[in-house]
């Protein structure tokens, strides 16, 4: 069961999100979604290093300039 603190937070997010109605109509599978958002957060680990990324960065593809 989340804290009233803790769902503040998440209709705070649906709410600038613009989730709101999204939220009335399917209750259950944006809760479902909240879990599961808290579950791949909880698996990451913070970087020792601020400059490391949990992800490999990406990378553009040149195209040359027809200018």
């Amino acid at each position: 069961m989340h804290s009233n603190e803790e769902l503040k937070k998440i209709d705070s997010i649906l709410h600038v999100a613009g989730l709101m109605e999204v939220t009335q109509q399917f209750p259950e599978d944006v809760l479902a979604a909240v879990h599961a958002a808290n579950r791949v957060r909880a698996a990451l680990q913070p970087p020792v290093d601020n400059a490391e990324e949990p992800w490999p960065p990406m990378r553009v593809r040149g195209t040359p300039c027809t200018g």
